[in-house]
This record gives structure tokens, sequence and C-alpha cells, in this order.
């Protein structure tokens, strides 16, 4: 029986008596009814299975579609971090590409994953440079990589979403999704039960190599921007520390240029990139001047070391009847400007160094001023080494020689590289 059915105002026999309860009586059943329908709802939506959770998550975030229609993604704005705020660009790619780059008050940081290597640049820590990230540093870069979030990518990921229950967090009624990740690491999403956006995440957090502890990343000031759902204010606390990111303008779809999240290689030695691998080498010698040319052919690998920084060859090959062995390694001093060779071979048992500039797609290294110089029947013999032709699959190198101080140089060396299949 409802609220009105036996009541005393049924008696009423007036017109607008009657007008009046046949309004109050609906209004009562409406309120019933939408109390009713709305303890349902509540009933219905705490017996949700996980897979009801990430549907209804995945729907108010732009659904399916509009998620697998994105392949990147690029957010702009304001950050703030250490009490300082600047500008901030963070780009991502599928499937786990991430760039976020922040200009601070020592300078531009960045920190990226390309899908295998997690680094940084942090001039806070004390470093211009790009440098791989410290294991513990890592397994916080990584997660934060996922193109769509450890939710909506689950199972592209390998990852495991298991739904522990609703409740109270921080003052918002939400689902907890704790995500096992495919690297055996864990998270913990908090989902609206109102918008089924999600509202926090709980996961293991760290800078500059600090212990690992719980941070909280919470998502707030939901903009649709076509058909996607973005959050624009986001706070990241762990400890004491507060960083807040602030968006001003999302890129759908801008691409990036290949090698874009990559481990930016040493200032200089990206010109020297290609150098690195397996090669075929046409070696040509001779003794003096008016001596005829002498021609082999050998192999040698040139290994990239120290993430780049550091090119390493040992190049054999018979000249004049004996064994020719050469250590080569070439890198380039940030502070001085210089590109740097050293060189020790079985003949003089001497490390020899160099030092050059590349000029003109030409990288052209003496010992005239380093002091390494060696001698030979009581003379000073210098050296110089020319890199030039530099191809992704072929370069050449000449060695000269001069015992008056680099008046007049004697070429007896030249090495034709073609990279090996």
């Amino acid at each position: 029986m409802s609220r009105c059915e036996g009541s005393r105002i049924m008696k009423t026999t007036t017109r607008f008596g009657r007008t009046f309860l046949a309004s109050l009586c609906g209004l009562v059943l409406f309120a019933a009814t939408a109390e009713q329908a709305t303890a349902e709802k509540a009933a219905a939506e705490k017996n949700l299975t996980v897979e009801e959770v990430l549907a209804k998550h995945l729907e108010a975030k732009g659904g399916q579609a509009a998620w697998d229609a994105m392949t990147s993604l690029r957010v702009a704005g304001t950050h703030t971090a250490f009490g300082e705020t600047g500008s901030f660009t963070l780009h991502r790619q599928r499937p786990t590409s991430y760039l976020f780059q922040f200009q601070s008050p020592n300078g531009p940081s960045v920190i990226g994953y390309d899908g295998e290597t997690a680094w940084a640049i942090e001039p806070v820590a004390g470093h211009d440079w790009a440098l791989p990230a410290g294991q513990v540093d890592a397994s916080v870069i990584v997660p934060e990589a996922d193109f769509a979030g450890a939710l909506l990518d689950a199972k592209t990921l390998g990852h495991r979403v298991e739904l522990v229950g609703r409740g109270d967090f921080d003052g918002e009624d939400t689902y907890q999704l704790a995500v096992h990740r495919k690297d055996g690491g864990m998270e913990t999403w908090h989902i609206s039960s109102d918008t089924f956006l999600e509202f926090a995440r709980v996961a293991p957090a760290s800078d500059y190599g600090s212990p690992i502890a719980e941070g909280r990343t919470y998502f707030l000031d939901f903009r649709r921007i076509g058909d996607l759902m973005l959050p624009h204010h986001i706070e990241k606390e762990y400890g004491t520390r507060l960083r807040i990111s602030d968006i001003d303008t999302v890129t759908i779809n801008p691409g990036a240029p290949k090698g874009f999240f990559e481990l930016a290689l040493p200032p200089g030695q990206k010109k020297l990139a290609s150098l690195a691998g397996d090669w075929k080498v046409k070696v040509e010698t001779r003794s003096h001047p008016r001596a005829p040319w002498q021609e082999t052919t050998t192999t040698t690998t040139i290994n990239s070391r120290f993430h780049g920084a550091l090119l390493e060859e040992n190049l054999q090959f018979e000249a004049d009847g004996r064994l020719q062995e050469l250590s080569h390694r070439r890198t380039f001093d940030r502070y001085t400007g210089l590109y740097g060779q050293t060189l020790f071979d079985n003949y003089s048992l001497h490390q020899d160094r160099l030092e050059g500039s590349l000029e003109e797609g030409k990288i052209v290294a003496t010992n005239l001023d380093t002091g390494t110089a060696w001698k030979l029947d009581g003379k000073t013999v210098h050296t110089r080494l020319t890199t030039y032709d530099i191809e992704k699959d072929s370069f050449k190198v000449d060695s000269e020689s001069s015992t008056n101080g680099g008046e007049k140089w004697f070429l007896n060396l030249r090495l034709t590289y073609t990279r090996e299949p």
C-alpha cells in the first residue's frame, strides 16, 4: 500500500481537493519510485564485477573506438615541483613510449622511456646530460608510460586487474581496483562510483634513487577533448613532496619523429652514432711516399659503450708481412667541444691521444697539442686522423704522420668501411 492509499485526505470530495490530492500523491509516488530506483542502482552497483567496472570506466573515458583511434598524445601546461613552477610537455605514444619535459630553474629536466630503457636528464640531481635511470627510479617510470593507463590497456599490456571492493577514499566513493602488472609491480586505482572516471592511483614512488614508498596521484578537472574525457589537473604526492600539473593544451595524434623517446646520446656523439656496428674494411698501406699502396681486407666491430658516449674498436690486418693491431676509441668532450680519440697499437706500444673538431662533415684530429706524440729514430712523430664521408652504411679514415711538427703530412694508411649485412 502506498503512502496515499487509506489516507484521510482521500475522503475530500471537492474538485480542488481531488486535484491537490492527485498531485500530492503523484509527487510522493515519484519520490518513492526515484528513491527505490536509486537504492536498486546502488545495490546493483555494489555487486558490479571487475569487468563491469572496467566497461563503465572505458565508456566514461570516451569508449573503445575513441581510444583505439588515438596512437599518440601531447599535453602541455605548467608544472610545479620543489616550490617552483615552469612549463612542461608530456608526449605519449603507443604502446609504452613516454617523454616528460619540465623547464625547471636549474635547467630542462627530462624523463623518458622508449619501451625498453628508462632515462632522465635531471639538473636538480646534478647532471644535465641523459643517463639511464637506476633500478629504483626505472621501476617508477615504467608504469607511468602505459599509454592509456594500466586499466584501459590492461589486456594489451598483460596486466591482471582485480576488484578489491568499494568504499570511501579521501572523501570520494570509489571502486578499488588492484592492478597486478606484467612486470611484477602492483598499483591500486580508485574509480569514482559516480562518474566512473579515475579519481586516484596509489603506486610505488621515488625520485633520484630514494627508497620506494607509497605515492598517490589524483586526477581532477576532467574535460571532454573530442570524444575523450581527460584530466586537466593532476597532483602527485610522495612523502612530503607535492607535484602539480595543470594542462592547458591537448593534441591528439601529433606523432613523433623516429628516436624521439630514446635515450638521448651525449652531446656530439649523435653525429658518430652510425659508426657503431659490424664492418668490412678495405685497408690500404704504404711505408713511404713513393712506395706503392698495398691492399687487403678485414672485418671489424665498433662497439657503442656507455650509452653511446664511447665507441671502441680493435682493428687487425696484415701489412708488410706482419700482423698490425690497432685499438681505437672515439668520444666527445662536451667541456672543450672537441672530439677525442685514443690510439694504441702493437708496434709503438704507446697510447696516443688526438683531439679535433667536426667541420664540413669531417673530423680532423691530431696530437699536435696533446703531448702524446711518440719518438722514432730520435724524431718526434705526430699523427693526424681524418674521418670523413660518414654515411649510414659507410665511412672512411685517413691516417697521416708528420716529423716536422705538422708542417708536412705523409698519408700512410687509408681505411674504407662498408657495413656488413
